[in-house]
C-alpha cells in the first residue's frame, strides 16, 4: 500500500473531524433532553415536596375535619328513604313529584353516595324552597343533576332532579386516621 500524499492526508483529516462533530452533536442532543427530563422531573418533585408540606402544615385542621365528619355524617340509609324523604319535603311545598326513581349506590372508599331522581312540578317560589331544604348541609344531600323547563301554562315549571346523600360506607369500622 503506497503512503497517503498530503492532499488525502488533510481529506482524512477533514473527515475525521466531520465524523468527530457528527457524533459530538448526536450525544450532545442526547445529553440535553435527559437533563431537560430531569429538570422537568425535579420541578415535579419540588411541587409535589410543597403540596406535601402543605397537607402536614394543616394536619391538624383535616383531623378535626374527619372527626366532624365521623360524628356527623349520617349512617347508611336505602334509596327508597332517601325518595320518601325528598317526596314529603315536596308535598310539604305544594309540588307535584312525577316520574319517581331509584338510582343504584355507589360505594366510596369514605362515603357511600345513595341518589333517586324525580321530577318535581310547581312554581319557581315552591320549587326553590323545595331544593332548599333538600340540600341542607347536616343532611350531607347535593342535588347532582338540575334540569328546569316549563311545565304548562300557568307559570308552572318542572324540574328534573337526581338527588344524591353521602352515608357512612356500610361496614365502616374505623375510619380514622392514626396520628
Amino acid at each position: 500500500m503506497r503512503p497517503l500524499t498530503k492532499s488525502e492526508k488533510r481529506l482524512a483529516l477533514v473527515l475525521g473531524l466531520l465524523l468527530f462533530a457528527v457524533a459530538n452533536l448526536i450525544v450532545w442532543n442526547y445529553l440535553a433532553g435527559l437533563r431537560s427530563d430531569l429538570v422537568t422531573e425535579q420541578a415535579r418533585q419540588s411541587s409535589a415536596q410543597m403540596e406535601h408540606r402543605t397537607w402536614l402544615g394543616q394536619r391538624d385542621l383535616w383531623m378535626q375535619r374527619m372527626a366532624w365528619l365521623e360524628t356527623n355524617q349520617p349512617p347508611a340509609t336505602s334509596p327508597s328513604a332517601l325518595l320518601e324523604s325528598v317526596q314529603q319535603a315536596a308535598q310539604k311545598h305544594s309540588i307535584e313529584v312525577k316520574d319517581p326513581k331509584l338510582v343504584s349506590p355507589n360505594p366510596q372508599p369514605l362515603y357511600m353516595e345513595i341518589a333517586v331522581g324525580l321530577s318535581a312540578i310547581g312554581s319557581i317560589e315552591n320549587i326553590a324552597a323545595w331544593i332548599a331544604e333538600v340540600q341542607q348541609p347536616t343532611l350531607f344531600r347535593l342535588l347532582k343533576q338540575l334540569v328546569i323547563k316549563p311545565a304548562d301554562d300557568k307559570g308552572n315549571l318542572r324540574a328534573d332532579v337526581i338527588v344524591a346523600q353521602w352515608c357512612k360506607p356500610e361496614g365502616t369500622v374505623d375510619t380514622k386516621p392514626k396520628p
